[in-house]
């Protein structure tokens, strides 16, 4: 079997909210090797509820606002400064 049509088995196995997580990792994925955006992804990425925040799998930075970086520099300065 060719491996496309692995992947769309693989794909259509899979629950929906699993299915929407390889999906958004495919679009990353087409982004970070500079691929030409389709329809799809432009879709994906208008819409907010499509936003990688509302995945379950975004964990302890789901409610978190602001610069992430800044964040954790102070977190880091409140754990890590002796005393």
């Amino acid at each position: 079997m060719p491996q496309t049509e692995q992947i769309v088995d693989i794909y259509s196995h899979l629950p929906s909210t699993a299915q929407q997580e390889a999906f958004d990792f495919m679009v990353f994925l087409q982004q970070r090797y500079g691929k030409t955006p389709d329809k799809a992804e432009a879709e994906v990425t208008a819409n907010p509820t499509h936003s990688i925040r509302n995945n379950p799998a975004f964990g302890m930075w789901s409610d978190m606002e602001g610069d992430s970086r800044e964040q954790l520099k102070q977190i880091r300065q409140t754990q890590w400064t002796r005393e």
